[in-house]
């Protein structure tokens, strides 16, 4: 085995031993966190525009729901008040 590499395992990542990493040990590292980092950022960006997609539609749910109980105005004139 060449200096530095560890045995891989069935997902191709070293398994721990006591030589010191290569750059490509390292650079291979330094791609796995960035990738994981870049998932949660996606999986946070992805709630927001649910969020905001949540908001927004009850936003108009409820501007629908106020239009449709207000008046045209001038729709009561001539009606009585029942007594």
């Amino acid at each position: 085995m060449a200096h530095g590499q560890g045995s891989l395992s069935q997902d191709n990542t070293q398994v721990h031993d006591d030589s010191p990493l290569t750059r490509l040990d390292m650079l291979r590292f330094a791609r796995r966190v960035v990738e994981q980092q870049t998932v949660r950022q996606l999986a946070l960006i992805d709630r927001w525009i649910a969020d905001e997609e949540r908001r927004e539609y009850e936003q108009r749910r409820g501007q629908e729901r106020l239009e449709a109980f207000v008046p045209v105005p001038g729709a009561l004139r001539g009606r009585t008040a029942c007594a």
